[in-house]
């Protein structure tokens, strides 16, 4: 406001070199969270988690589950937003202590990143968009999805043995 009052800017040029569109995207996020939460769609989802769960397990399944959804999804907007308000949920469903809350995260946080170069995911994208013309993209393609895929798996069996096991904060 002191901007726009000072006239720093032209604000209706500010204003239309927006992203809406990303901005939209994120507050569409966060709603469909809320709704979920509130319709006990994100319970419905820890407790599909859980099945496959021990208290022991917990941070190496939901590594893999929050891996995988990333290698499709956007891991800030989506895996983030969706998994960690979940992690205390997952953490009484297969009844883990709650000092096993901060491990949980940093498994679904790292788990999250790591497949980031998947071509469905936004890191990846922008890389396969970018390839040099002389690239394979087809091949490219194919290779960043098997590599974003297997790192949801090795990722997660790192992340459990580092931050569960090991304990290393």
């Amino acid at each position: 406001m002191i901007l726009i009052f000072l006239k720093v800017a032209d604000e209706d040029k500010a204003i239309k070199a927006m992203p809406w569109g990303a901005i939209l995207m994120v507050t569409g996020v966060t709603v469909m969270i809320t709704l979920m939460t509130k319709v006990g769609g994100i319970d419905l989802f820890a407790g599909l988690i859980a099945i496959f769960s021990t208290a022991g397990s917990i941070s190496f399944v939901t590594g893999v589950v929050s891996g995988i959804i990333s290698a499709f999804a956007s891991t800030t907007g989506v895996i983030l937003a969706t998994f960690i308000p979940m992690a205390p949920i997952l953490l009484q469903k297969v009844g883990a202590p709650p000092q096993e809350l901060l491990p949980l995260i940093s498994a679904i946080v790292s788990c999250g990143f790591v497949v980031d170069m998947s071509p469905l995911s936004t890191s990846g994208a922008i890389y396969l968009a970018n390839a040099h013309a002389s690239e394979d993209k087809s091949k490219l393609f194919k290779n960043m999805l098997v590599w974003g895929l297997s790192m949801a798996f090795v990722g997660a069996a790192i992340a459990w043995v580092a931050f569960s096991l090991l304990r290393i904060p």
